[in-house]
């Protein structure tokens, strides 16, 4: 879980469940109107060794500040969701 991240970065988000369990996850973040918008990820199957990655590019138009990532983990009939897990956008670029 990155702690920070800048504007227009890629980043991953990693999700340690039991292999074959279904993984939800989504971002939230607020755009330059102070929206708060954000993408959710396609649902991911852990792998092998029970791991669910997503990679996301942090739009130009976010805004500086607090962020948070969100998790849904799905097996064996069981919903288990995780607290969001919060980071923070910077710009860091001076060209931006």
């Amino acid at each position: 879980m990155p702690e920070r991240v800048c504007i227009e970065e890629t980043v991953t988000f990693s999700l340690q469940t039991t292999p074959g369990n279904t993984c939800y996850g989504a971002v939230v973040y607020q755009d330059l109107k102070d929206v708060w918008v954000g993408p959710n990820f396609d649902p991911i199957v852990a792998d092998h060794e029970g791991l669910c990655t997503w990679n996301w590019q942090v739009a130009g138009d976010a805004k500086p500040g607090r962020a948070a990532f969100r998790a849904m983990v799905q097996g064996y009939g069981d919903v288990i969701g995780s607290g969001p897990q919060s980071f923070y956008i910077e710009r860091c670029n001076t060209e931006q």
